[in-house]
């Protein structure tokens, strides 16, 4: 029996089932598993792949099985979904190799589930049957995975090239790491990868971002635990990048900061910072100290409701980062789970909590100071607007473009074209490893 494929199915389990975040049970899960690294390769590539192509893989099987999906076993369904994202997703993966393995996998618990399981997916393989679609909305979110809803949103949003936008956030591409300049030199870092077997490559806006093309345990990596790097995507790296070339130096609030990655950007640099790092609970300060910690950064947490005025902050930083909570549909490729929980009810309810948090947040900041107001979300309500209705009731705020041209000028010039810039604002595309991302920056005058 393939162990790769059994603790696949397992996780997939937790996660659809039990409502576990993706992220957090591949990685432990892998530390823990005695595998190859080309197995926890394929492990990640399994979970992952499965999950972006959850709504389309059950589509399938609602079209070829009597048995409601949610009527049959949980080992028998995560079998199934992985088996029918290797036959139609995954090109290196012989069919037949991925029929027999599920067979094998469920016959050792369930003998009778097998012979279902194995009919099941020859007569996928046999094409038996067509999925029926509605509608072009309908056959576009079958080709892309995504819920019809969420598709007219990019349909709406971004008109005739929606499509191109929901071919990138199917998977990302590769894992991006942010190199701990204090701790070793980017050079350096490359050439220890390289002596396990790894390959990377230099970040578009920063050589202290490497692209890697295989995934696999992130603690696995070389030095993990002695700080050496984090996972950041670089379009998520845009805030604090901005923001330190903005305010050189002084307090910097970021009031939405798990789990702190654009602190620890800023405290990495040379900038002579005092960085506060506000989240809502103490478990989610307890894992920001923790990284501070493993990466020998200095940066102070506080619990704080970004949504509640706090006195003693009044006028009181040169910086602000507000990251706000989103829906996240810029991370669609890398974080499957959004695919399936997110809704527009869902979406108007963030927009609502963030112009809170931007309305109260910008009560923080001095005069001549900068604030920087993103999201990792594709959705105008959630962006823009937000951004113009603050300014319309704040005159003594005013968007600052000219930073966000000389980014969009330094991706072209590198020919990335995926940075769109609209009314002083910043939007990323996903795609050539870039997450999709929303950037503002906001100067008090």
């Amino acid at each position: 029996m393939d162990q790769a494929r059994k603790l696949a199915g397992d996780l997939l389990t937790k996660i659809t089932k039990e409502g576990a975040y993706s992220g957090a049970e591949l990685d432990q899960a892998l530390f823990n598993a005695k595998l190859t690294q080309q197995d926890k390769a394929f492990i990640t590539e399994l979970v992952y792949g499965t999950l972006a192509r959850l709504y389309s893989i059950d589509r399938i099987l609602e079209t070829y099985s009597k048995v409601r999906l949610s009527k049959m076993e949980d080992q028998v369904l995560s079998q199934l979904r992985l088996a029918v994202y290797q036959m139609k997703y995954l090109d290196r993966v012989p069919p037949f190799a991925a029929v027999s393995e599920a067979v094998t996998i469920v016959r050792k618990k369930s003998p009778k589930a097998a012979g279902f399981v194995n009919g099941m997916l020859r007569s996928i393989l046999r094409e038996e049957k067509a999925v029926a679609f509605a509608g072009e909305t309908d056959r576009l979110a079958f080709e892309y995975s995504l819920k019809p809803e969420l598709v007219r949103h990019f349909q709406k949003t971004f008109g005739d090239r929606a499509p191109s936008i929901l071919a990138d956030l199917i998977q990302a591409e590769g894992l991006c790491i942010r190199v701990n300049q204090k701790k070793i030199a980017s050079p350096d870092y490359t050439a220890r990868l390289q002596e396990v077997g790894l390959e990377a490559r230099p970040g578009w806006f920063s050589d202290q971002f490497l692209y890697l093309t295989r995934q696999g345990a992130l603690r696995d990596l070389p030095g993990y635990r002695a700080g050496w790097f984090s996972v950041q995507n670089e379009a998520a790296a845009l805030p604090p990048m901005l923001l330190h070339q903005l305010v050189p130096d002084g307090t910097i609030l970021d009031l939405c900061a798990a789990p702190g990655g654009k602190s620890a950007y800023l405290a990495e640099t040379p900038g002579d910072y005092r960085i506060t790092a506000f989240d809502l609970s103490q478990r989610k300060l307890d894992r920001m100290e923790e990284n501070f910690k493993r990466l020998g950064l200095t940066v102070t947490t506080r619990i704080g409701d970004a949504t509640e005025f706090q006195p003693d902050l009044a006028e009181s930083a040169d910086g602000i980062l507000l990251d706000v909570p989103c829906s996240g549909l810029g991370l669609l490729g890398r974080k499957p789970d959004i695919r399936h929980n997110m809704d527009q009810k869902g979406m108007q309810e963030l927009a609502k909590i963030q112009a809170r948090i931007l309305r109260n947040g910008s009560r923080y900041l001095k005069r001549g100071g900068c604030l920087i107001y993103s999201t990792c979300t594709l959705n105008p309500a959630e962006n823009q607007d937000n951004v113009r209705a603050f300014l319309a009731d704040h005159p003594e705020f005013a968007l600052q473009a000219q930073p966000l041209e000389r980014l969009a000028e330094q991706a072209g010039a590198r020919g990335l074209d995926n940075l769109l810039l609209h009314d002083g604002m910043l939007t990323v595309l996903p795609g050539a490893g870039l997450d999709g991302f929303f950037v503002a920056v906001l100067k008090k005058n």
